[in-house]
């Protein structure tokens, strides 16, 4: 489709990064599949690597925008500052592995990997056509599964932290020196498969256990936990709320499973309001909010839900859905159902952002292989 098919709002959108990354890296190689879509143009495509695994968006001070997937074997780092002509700026060489997460803080890139001796590698982007990879953090963990970033406060969290194997549980480093991390803290009595911070408070997916959790860091070096539950069908796998933080949305990577929302007014109350899902054979992955608008990962789906009919995209592997809604939205794959109250009111949305297919629909699926191996050892576990 040309370019002119893609329409850019008046303001920024760093997604456009992230969903053109998620177009480059999901695409399996030799994919002929033309891609099934609404409201979301495809407008490039790289498929340059054998495996991928995470992708996340750099978006420099002066607007440039870029894409950074993980492969097995590094990072690659692509300018789709214009998507129809995005082109790979540098690829930084890892350790082998198909697990690689990624985050930006300022000029400088965070990624984490499973490989043992991968560390924390430090990328500075001062110059963003230029990648330099600064320096590789190993000093209390040498692998680490996925990012957060408080930019903020100048912290870098690494969720499911081991050194030479060992679970070393969620670690808090300091980067305000950004190219000499100092770790200030942690929480070691649980895996933390991945988490999520907003102003002070932290909210970290145990996914081993099935247990939310939420941390009070005013004070990093002693995270204290404000409330932690758990639920039937519990694999919580990540989440994020809106950006009033009101509300939380909730991934349980396992079969049947639904988006949850929870109403966070009360954290000690926590309600459950809302589930929703594309398709009840699906997987849903993974929640990023900007704005008013929740990009939703599912392993074989994507739509753009709302209390209109239900926009479909499917195998896109992307959602789109106003947060949160306000009633169920049905359509013939999929099903959306309050729990309790709904809502505030929504409207329907599209995500105008690139996007692709990846690959045929399929039934149940066992969970996904970047996550499974995460789990510590039984005895790391509470």
């Amino acid at each position: 489709m040309q370019s002119s098919a893609f329409h850019r709002p008046r303001w920024r959108l760093p997604f456009v990064s992230l969903l053109a990354a998620i177009c480059l890296a999901l695409v399996p190689a030799g994919s002929s599949a033309a891609p099934i879509s609404k409201n979301v143009s495809l407008l490039a495509h790289f498929n340059t690597y054998s495996r991928y695994s995470a992708c996340w968006s750099y978006v420099h001070h002066d607007g440039r925008e870029y894409a950074v997937l993980g492969t097995e074997t590094g990072t690659s780092i692509v300018n789709v500052t214009n998507p129809a002509a995005a082109y790979e700026v540098a690829f930084i060489p890892g350790l082998t592995s198909i697990w690689r997460e990624m985050k930006q803080y300022r000029t400088w890139l965070y990624v984490s990997t499973e490989a043992l001796g991968g560390g924390l590698q430090i990328i500075r982007m001062t110059d963003p056509e230029h990648p330099v990879l600064a320096g590789t953090y190993t000093t209390t963990f040498n692998a680490g599964h996925t990012v957060t970033v408080d930019t903020t406060r100048a912290l870098i969290i690494v969720n499911g932290t081991r050194m030479n194997g060992a679970p070393t549980g969620m670690r808090i480093l300091s980067v305000a020196n950004p190219e000499s991390p100092v770790d200030i803290g942690g929480y070691t009595a649980d895996y933390v498969h991945d988490s999520w911070m907003r102003g002070t408070t932290l909210y970290a997916s145990s996914i081993v256990t099935g247990i939310m959790r939420v941390f009070d860091t005013s004070t990093p070096a002693t995270p204290n936990q404000i409330v932690s539950w758990t639920y039937s069908g519990a694999k919580t796998h990540s989440g994020e709320t809106s950006k009033d933080g009101r509300y939380l949305y909730v991934c349980d990577e396992i079969n049947y499973s639904t988006l949850k929302v929870f109403d966070m007014l009360d954290p000690q109350a926590h309600p459950l309001i809302y589930e929703t899902t594309v398709n009840p054979l699906s997987i849903v992955h993974n929640v990023h909010v900007k704005r008013d608008t929740a990009f939703v990962a599912w392993y074989t789906e994507g739509s753009d839900s709302s209390t209109s009919p239900t926009r479909r995209c499917r195998r896109s592997g992307v959602t789109t859905t106003r947060t949160p809604p306000s009633r169920a939205a049905t359509t013939a794959s999929g099903r959306s159902r309050p729990t309790s109250r709904p809502g505030p009111s929504s409207r329907a949305t599209s995500s105008r952002a690139s996007t692709s297919s990846v690959g045929t629909p399929t039934t149940a699926s066992p969970g996904c292989a970047s996550c499974s191996r995460a789990a510590p050892p039984s005895s790391a576990r509470t």
